[in-house]
């Protein structure tokens, strides 16, 4: 039997569905304001639990070498939320092209990565200190991996050529429209991943 739970908001709901938000919306909402804005530093973010779970070392860049409306300078709780999914659903990631829209510190594609992914391409926005920051998590934790990655500054709404390189999937400036489709009906990406990227 189910015991009824009160939120702040005065609603109710049984102690089987706060468990199961608990479990879906874990860290969440957690505070993201443990990180030192002025000065960067090394974490390691814990996805999975018990014997079975994955230890992700990451960079995290200061900010005054970020912009702060880049928002890269933390580990942001949705990136953990979706770095959990990943590693509870890693069949649905095996063997798949990823790429991670941005990825800041790159912890959800890092983690399909782990899990098996064939390629992972982690972009963000084209600042060189976050794409080396970036750089220097993947090699650290994807170099060991078989997974082909790639780290890609890119702008949202720029061409997407650039994203699709490392798939092997630009065709040339002078490739007919029919040498185009089938280059890019080969090398694609099999799934897009964001989190908390607009706000």
């Amino acid at each position: 039997m189910a015991a009824e739970v009160k939120d702040g908001h005065g609603s109710t709901s049984t102690s089987t569905e706060s468990s199961i938000r608990g479990e879906v919306f874990g860290s969440l909402f957690e505070d993201e304001s443990s990180s030192s804005d002025d000065e960067s530093y090394y974490t390691e973010e814990t996805v999975g639990e018990g014997p079975k779970s994955l230890v992700v070392s990451l960079h995290i860049p200061e900010e005054d070498k970020v912009q702060r409306t880049l928002f890269a300078n933390a580990v942001w709780s949705g990136s953990k939320v979706l770095a959990r999914y990943i590693w509870n659903h890693q069949d649905v990631f095996a063997g798949k092209n990823v790429c991670e829209f941005g990825s800041a510190a790159g912890l959800p594609g890092i983690v399909a990565g782990k899990v098996g992914a064939n390629a992972v391409v982690l972009s963000d926005y084209p600042s060189d200190h976050l794409l080396a920051n970036l750089q220097e998590n993947a090699f650290k934790n994807l170099n060991e991996n078989k997974t082909e990655y790639a780290v890609v500054g890119h702008i949202w709404g720029d061409d997407i050529r650039d994203l699709l390189k490392p798939l092997g999937g630009t065709p040339g400036e002078n490739a007919n429209e029919n040498e185009q489709d089938q280059t890019c009906n080969r090398n694609l990406f099999d799934i897009v991943l964001a989190s908390e990227c607009l706000w």
